[in-house]
């Protein structure tokens, strides 16, 4: 017999949790299609968050970081797209999700707040 850990207690906890708040939404799913859409969605914003957040300035890693913002807000954008054309919430919530993290990202990582000029 198995013992369960408590990373595997807290993933259960969060998988009951977001089914219940789709139910709540009308987005009836199972426990494994959230943990597969979960695992997709937060591998992109992980992916996202370590490109961005990244040390190095080098013109080429700044373009990367551009065509990878550019490709997440393509994603996004298509989800929410296929959300509306085929009436289902759970992709325009997944389309959402995306555009909330795309957004964060692109705020917090700006370099406009690094370049303030304080005058004496």
């Amino acid at each position: 017999m198995k013992t369960k850990t408590s990373e595997e207690i807290q993933k259960g906890i969060v998988l009951d949790g977001m089914k219940a708040v789709g139910h709540g939404l009308g987005i009836y799913a199972t426990k494994p299609a959230i943990k597969n859409t979960v695992r997709k969605n937060m591998h992109l914003v992980d992916h996202l968050l370590q490109v961005a957040f990244s040390k190095r300035s080098t013109p080429a890693h700044q373009n990367k970081r551009v065509i990878e913002l550019a490709g997440i807000g393509a994603i996004a954008l298509y989800t929410l797209y296929q959300g509306i054309e085929r009436k289902n919430k759970s992709l325009l919530i997944q389309g959402a999700f995306l555009g909330a993290a795309l957004l964060t990202v692109s705020l917090a990582s700006s370099t406009s707040h690094r370049k303030l000029v304080y005058k004496r």
